[in-house]
């Protein structure tokens, strides 16, 4: 719920960046095990960053 954390004229600011990564996250789910496996299988090639940490513990 935005009220309380939000002033009404700054929804828009939030619902719009929610609503994007929500429609990310939908589309993307289906090949979900998939990445995870491939990210597992070579995270030892790639230099460990803070996208790597969080696909890395998001179980």
């Amino acid at each position: 719920m935005l009220r309380g954390l939000y002033k009404p004229h700054e929804y828009g600011k939030v619902i719009l960046p929610m609503t994007v990564i929500k429609r990310l996250h939908d589309t993307l789910l289906p090949t979900r095990e998939a990445v995870m496996k491939v990210a597992k299988e070579n995270v030892a090639k790639v230099p460990q960053s803070a996208t790597i940490y969080v696909l890395m513990h998001n179980d």
